[in-house]
C-alpha cells in the first residue's frame, strides 16, 4: 500500500481525495467527462462518495454507470435503486444498463458479465471521456495469481494499470482493509452482493480459500504478487523502448530467432501504435507467429473488420471495410458467431455458413461461395 495511505490517523477527507484524483491543475487523467462504474458495493461506493466531492469542488463533469444483470432477481433491482438514490444524493446522474434475462449463459457468468459492461463502457467513451473503476490492491493480487495459473504470457504479469486507455483506477494503491476504514469513518453506505459469498466463481475461491492458504504457508504472498506486477510494468516499459528501436523482422528466420514472446510483444506494440484492434487471444498470436516463421503467404483474420496479411515473413495490418448492405453485415456477424478465424489464402473465398440463424437474411445465399474454406459447425 502507498506510504501516503499508511499514515495514521487517516488523512482528512479533502487531503485523501486530492491524493487519489489530483488537483484541477494536474488531473489524473484529464477528460471532459468521467463515468463512475458503480455496483453499489463497498469499493465502488467509496469511489463514488470521494469522487463526487472532488468533482463538485473542481466543477468536473461526472456521471454514474450501473449494470443490472438481473442475476439475483429482487436483489439486483435493489442494487439498481440504491445506486440511483445514492448518486442523486450526491448530485450525480445515473445511467443504467438492464440486461435481458434471456441472454444469461449457463456457465462463465463472470466472464459474460465483464464482457457486457466493458462493451457498454466502450460505447460511451472516446479520447475525451474516461471510465473510473474501483479496482484496488487486493483485486490486483487476485488478478496476477489468476493470470499465472491460467498460463498467461509475461506481459500479463503487469496486472492492471492505474491509467489504461480510457480506464482509470485511482484506488489501485489502496487495500480492501483501508477502503473499509474509509467507509466506516465517512459513514458511506453500501450493498452486499450475496454472490460474493459463493465459491462457484474462480475469483471468489482465490479470495476466500487459495490466497489465505498461501499467506499462511508463505507470509507476504500478497505483497510479493503486488511487487511482481509493479516489476512487470517497469520491465514492460523498458522492453517497449527496446522494441521501438528494433528493426522489423523481414523474413522467417528473423522471426524465429526473435522467439514467440518478444515477437508477440512487438506485434502488440505495432497494433497499439497504429490504433488497430484491441483484443486478441494468445492462440491468435500463435497462429500469426506460426505463419511468420513458416514464411506463409496468407491472411489471418481476427474478426470481420481486422486481418493480418503475411507475405514470406512480412506483416501488414489491414482493416476490412464491411459492405454497407445489411445482408452482408448479418453474414459477417454470423461468421463471427460460429468462430471463423481461419487462415485464408489470398485467393480463398468464403463458403456460406451451413447453419445460419433461421431469421438470417443470408439464407438465400447458401451455396453461392466456393468451397475453399469450410467453417466449423456451430455446436448446439
Amino acid at each position: 500500500m502507498n506510504a501516503f495511505c499508511e499514515r495514521y490517523p487517516m488523512p482528512l477527507r479533502e487531503e485523501l481525495y486530492r491524493f487519489l484524483f489530483g488537483s484541477i491543475e494536474d488531473l489524473k487523467p484529464k477528460a471532459d467527462k468521467y463515468f463512475l462504474a458503480c455496483s453499489g458495493g463497498l469499493d465502488s461506493m467509496v469511489l463514488m462518495d470521494l469522487f463526487a466531492s472532488w468533482a463538485s469542488d473542481h466543477q468536473v463533469s461526472a456521471e454514474v454507470l450501473h449494470v443490472n444483470y438481473g442475476l439475483r432477481a429482487e436483489e439486483s433491482d435493489g442494487d439498481e435503486a440504491f445506486v440511483i438514490e445514492q448518486a442523486k444524493l450526491r448530485d450525480l446522474k445515473t445511467r443504467v444498463l438492464r440486461v435481458d434475462k434471456a441472454t444469461h449463459p449457463l456457465s462463465g457468468i463472470q466472464d459474460w458479465a465483464r464482457q457486457i459492461r466493458y462493451d457498454w463502457f466502450a460505447t460511451l467513451c472516446d479520447s475525451h471521456n474516461k471510465v473510473v473503476l474501483a479496482h484496488h490492491e487486493d483485486d490486483q493480487v487476485e488478478t496476477i495469481l489468476m493470470r499465472i495459473v491460467r498460463g498467461s504470457g509475461l506481459s500479463a504479469l503487469q496486472g492492471m494499470k492505474c491509467i489504461q486507455g480510457v480506464y482509470w483506477r485511482p484506488l489501485l494503491g489502496l487495500s480492501r482493509t483501508y477502503i473499509q476504514e474509509i467507509a466506516q469513518r465517512e459513514k458511506i453506505p453500501h450493498r452486499e452482493d450475496s454472490s460474493n459469498a459463493k465459491l462457484d466463481y474462480s475469483r471468489n475461491r482465490i479470495r476466500k480459500l487459495i490466497l489465505p492458504n498461501l499467506e499462511e504457508m508463505f507470509p507476504g504472498t500478497g505483497r510479493n504478487l503486488k511487487e511482481l506486477a509493479e516489476a512487470g510494468q517497469q520491465w514492460a516499459q523498458f522492453h517497449d523502448r527496446i522494441l521501438d528501436d528494433l528493426d522489423e523482422p523481414t523474413d522467417a528466420v528473423a522471426w524465429q530467432n526473435l522467439g514467440f514472446y518478444p515477437a508477440s510483444q512487438w506485434i502488440l506494440n505495432r497494433m497499439r501504435r497504429e490504433n488497430w484492434a484491441k483484443e486478441m487471444s494468445r492462440s491468435w498470436l500463435e497462429t500469426v507467429y506460426r505463419g511468420l516463421i513458416e514464411g506463409a503467404n496468407t491472411v489471418v483474420q481476427l474478426d470481420p473488420e481486422h486481418q493480418v496479411r503475411l507475405r514470406q515473413g512480412m506483416l501488414t495490418l489491414e482493416r476490412v471495410v464491411l459492405p454497407s448492405s445489411p445482408r452482408w453485415q448479418q453474414f459477417a456477424k454470423e461468421l463471427k458467431q460460429v468462430g471463423l478465424a481461419a487462415l485464408l489464402s489470398e485467393d480463398s473465398r468464403l463458403e456460406s455458413v451451413l447453419e445460419l440463424d433461421a431469421s438470417s437474411e443470408m439464407q438465400d445465399n447458401k451455396g453461392i461461395f466456393s468451397k475453399n474454406v469450410r467453417p466449423p459447425k456451430r455446436s448446439l
